[in-house]
């Protein structure tokens, strides 16, 4: 008996240690897989971060930046369906090129190295606005005046030529460096332009007068000096006739 338990417990050792074996294979297996990932994965990134900072990718960065102005230039009013679906593809076409540049740049140089440079976090902006803009467009969830708006957005990227131009972007630089000492001096026109608006109301409050015969009669008053808040946005000069194209051939003043 005593024979047949040493026997057991033996094969019960063995295989134990058998098992043991096996988890170990496992684990380093696991382990070399991971560490061959992870070395292709250095190897990718290094490959993206070399090609991100390369002489081509930059050119290329800079052509796509002034192609993408120029489309948003053609916008006008009255322009043809054709023109409607191109500068739509376009845009498509070209968010979809800035956002793989903004995911290369992150995989490239991590979540912390991207979002370290200024830049890199104006151009996420950008992206993510231009993203927003073709979703709030093609759903229609914001009337066509909000939309126009967050179009502006896209607009920005031309300031992306700064990362790239130096000269350009030591200019900016300095404009930026020179606000806070020429802020008292904007302080001095905004209070300019309010001296001059309440001026205004109270000299030629009753001086701007419509007169359309051909349309009505009566004397038709120009909404300028009347309310604040009017002649403080509007400039009226006088100069006796006014040519209108629009909805009156006649105004005199």
């Amino acid at each position: 008996k005593s024979g047949r338990q040493s026997k057991n417990t033996i094969e019960l050792d063995s295989s134990d240690d058998l098992g043991e074996d096996g988890e170990v294979q496992q684990v380093s297996w696991f382990s070399r897989k991971r560490k061959s990932i992870d070395r292709v994965n250095r190897r990718l990134r290094r490959a993206c971060r070399k090609a991100v900072k390369s002489q081509a990718f930059y050119w290329l960065i800079i052509i796509l930046v002034f192609l993408n102005t120029g489309v948003l230039a053609t916008e006008h009013y009255r322009q043809p369906p054709w023109l409607d679906d191109f500068q739509e593809y376009t845009n498509m076409f070209f968010v979809a090129l800035f956002t793989m540049e903004m995911l290369l740049k992150m995989y490239s140089l991590g979540f912390q190295g991207y979002f370290v440079s200024l830049f890199n976090r104006f151009d996420c902006f950008v992206v993510i606005g231009s993203i927003g803009e073709m979703i709030l467009t093609s759903t229609q969830i914001m009337p066509p005046l909000g939309v126009s708006v967050l179009r502006c957005v896209r607009l920005l990227r031309v300031f992306k030529v700064t990362k790239y131009w130096q000269s350009l972007s030591n200019l900016v630089a300095s404009l930026l460096n020179s606000i806070q000492s020429i802020a008292s001096l904007l302080l001095l026109l905004f209070l300019f332009i309010v001296i001059f608006a309440l001026l205004g109301m109270q000299v030629l409050v009753e001086s701007l007068i419509l007169i359309v015969p051909l349309i009505n009669p009566a004397p038709i008053s120009i909404a300028s000096y009347k309310v604040y808040s009017q002649c403080f946005r509007y400039l009226q000069v006088k100069i006796g006739i006014w040519l209108c194209t629009t909805e009156y051939k006649h105004m005199v003043v």
